[in-house]
Formats: structure tokens, sequence, C-alpha cells
């Protein structure tokens, strides 16, 4: 989780902490209430959300990967996911806006490094500039033969 650190929990949480990052949700939805309730919760001497008596639970790294191996696409990397999901996201249609508020993403240029154009994109912006042109065939208006000059006489 961002901003949860990778080591033990050595400052004390104190009211004059920032809060801990949450997910914006403005449906109310289970992540958040999952967050919420450990936010209730917490320790104070530990500013994990997630842990086991103010240790981190563990390295995700080993769990990620055995995972992968399980399903038989070893060697995937978590970081793949920000490209999937973008991609996802603005294939179903979503704008641009709400995919950079969705991702984390804060500019243009960086949520275009993570939409990923594959050869199914290609095929299909292929076929739509196919039908385009299928369609602007017929309301072609042909040029008159000649010069100016020689339609004037």
């Amino acid at each position: 989780m961002r901003g949860s650190g990778g080591g033990r929990c050595t400052k004390p949480a104190t009211p004059s902490r920032q809060t801990p990052w949450r997910p914006a949700t403005h449906d109310g939805g289970e992540l958040a209430a999952v967050i919420d309730r450990r936010l209730a919760t917490r320790r104070l001497d530990c500013g994990f959300i997630f842990h086991r008596g103010g240790e981190p639970i563990g390295d995700f790294r080993k769990v990620w990967k055995r995972a992968c191996a399980a399903i038989g696409l070893p060697g995937r990397l978590v970081h793949d996911l920000g490209g999937s999901g973008v991609k996802h996201l603005i294939d179903s249609g979503n704008d641009p806006h709400t995919v950079m508020a969705f991702s984390g993403h804060r500019t243009l240029s960086m949520l275009r490094r993570y939409h990923i154009i594959d050869v199914d994109d290609l095929r299909r912006a292929a076929a739509r500039a196919s039908a385009h042109r299928a369609e602007s065939a017929t309301s072609v208006t042909p040029l008159l033969a000649g010069t100016r000059r020689e339609r004037a006489d």
C-alpha cells in the first residue's frame, strides 16, 4: 500500500501527524470500509494500516511471485498492473481526466506512458479507418474533365 513503507514502526502516530493514505471513494465501497475499520483500531505507535503486532505483514513480492508462477505467468511485475488498469479504463470509454483521478497520474504525459497500445488496438484503428473510407467513398464529387478554359469554351 502506498505510503506504508517497508521498515519497522519507529515514529509514533500523534494527532499532529498526517492521516495515512486512504483511497478516495465516493460510494462508500468495501475497501473504504476495511480501511476505516483498520484506522479506527490502529496502534498509535505504528504507521502501518495493515500489520502484525506493529510489524509489516510480510514481503508482498514473494506472494506475488508464487501467485504468478501458479497461474503460468512467471516473471510478471506488480508495476505491469498500472498499465493494464489504465488501458482497461480508457478502452472502456472513460475520459482521460477521470482515469487520471482514478490512477493517481498527475499529468496527461504520465497517463500516456501507461496507456499501452497493442496489436488489437492497431487492428481496430485500421478497421475504423477502412469503414470511414467506405462511407465517404460514396459521397465523392467527381472532378470535371479538362481545365477551366476548356470548360468555358
